[in-house]
């Protein structure tokens, strides 16, 4: 039985991405973004200070991923969720749920980028159910053009029509 309705089920297929909503519990999120934080402080990124914010992205942020405290990211919501949109199809759950993606709006207005884009996927193979997924775990609200992850919705069907 799916755990994602068929509404976000449809979602998924026509766009490329589904929210799943209440993955992981605030508290869990709340502790990764103190991780977070700490680690930024090491490079002189306070999270008191907005005027440290200077950098628009932040980097070696990679050893994160290997502290414990991002494993919450992997709850049964998350990986029933995979599940769902891979229709069957087997994957194994990953040592480290990956990436940190940090945008900060440094001296400038948020526009849609123009450079930056890259491809996350195997565009080669089928659609539907697609080859394998991306988790994009936002760990706090985030406003309307302000930092996140961009997605270019319906993509994957554009790039799989240059594919073949």
């Amino acid at each position: 039985m799916p755990h994602l309705d068929k509404l976000a089920l449809e979602h998924f297929q026509t766009y490329g991405w589904v929210r799943v909503r209440a993955a992981f519990s605030a508290e869990d999120a709340a502790r990764m973004c103190d991780v977070i934080w700490d680690a930024l402080a090491n490079v002189g990124i306070r999270r008191d200070d907005s005027s440290t914010w200077t950098k628009a992205r932040p980097e070696h942020l990679q050893l994160l991923k290997d502290n414990p405290v991002f494993r919450a990211i992997g709850t049964e919501r998350t990986v029933d969720a995979i599940d769902d949109v891979l229709d069957g199809q087997p994957w194994e759950r990953p040592n480290d749920w990956g990436a940190f993606f940090l945008q900060f709006l440094v001296g400038r207005e948020w526009d849609v980028p123009s450079v930056g884009w890259h491809l996350d996927g195997n565009y080669a193979g089928q659609l539907s159910p697609p080859c394998g997924v991306k988790v994009h775990a936002m760990l706090t609200d985030v406003q309307p053009r302000c930092g996140g992850v961009n997605i270019l919705s319906g993509s994957h069907r554009l790039v799989h029509k240059c594919v073949f």
